[in-house]
């Protein structure tokens, strides 16, 4: 098995998403399998990671120990779960998959991480998502014209200002495994490296 390239049909799926996003809005896109990767790739330009350090561990050269949510491993059979170092008022401290057992539709959630690559010539974008369809939906909000400007508003900058390295927590609701809606729950800026 180390020498072939498997990973999860929906994370591939994902990617292909993503990258035909990135090309029809003249940016060019190429999807790598973690194998075909290596530390130099990550120093220049502007990358996107999907999956946590746990599933993808390129994610792990980024995963900001300034970042309050934190992706927590889940067991075999079961969920993963997001947990709030600080949980701000109203916020919970833990971000966990529920089902409505009723109607069957599902919540699940995303965390969006946005830093500057080591060299800081370029930005990484890491999307993690609980479920295939959290990572889906969260690859889109994070690539729509409206997320900026609903980011900005959220973090109290002006609309010309540009994004700081931040995180998002994003929730997602499904239904047999399609994710049909996303909805920004948490957003802030990440302290600075010397904080």
């Amino acid at each position: 098995l180390s020498t072939r390239q498997l990973t999860n049909l929906g994370n591939l799926q994902n990617a292909a998403r993503l990258a035909d996003n990135l090309r029809s809005h003249g940016r060019t896109a190429s999807v790598r399998h973690a194998r075909q990767v290596n530390a130099r790739d990550l120093r220049s330009g502007n990358v996107i990671i999907l999956g946590s350090s746990h599933a993808n561990p390129w994610a792990e050269l980024f995963d900001s120990n300034r970042s309050n949510f934190q992706f927590e491993a889940a067991a075999p059979g079961q969920w993963a779960v997001i947990r709030s170092r600080q949980p701000k008022a109203g916020e919970p401290a833990a971000y966990e998959v529920q089902r409505d057992d009723r109607t069957g539709r599902m919540v699940t959630y995303a965390h969006v991480l946005l830093v500057e690559n080591h060299a800081h010539n370029g930005r990484v974008l890491l999307i993690a998502g609980q479920s295939t369809s959290a990572t889906e939906l969260a690859g889109e909000f994070a690539l729509r014209a409206d997320s900026t400007a609903q980011v900005l508003r959220r973090l109290g900058l002006s609309e010309r200002s540009p994004l700081p390295e931040l995180e998002l927590i994003l929730r997602v609701s499904e239904l047999n495994q399609h994710g049909d809606s996303v909805e920004l729950v948490a957003c802030r800026p990440l302290p600075s490296p010397r904080d």
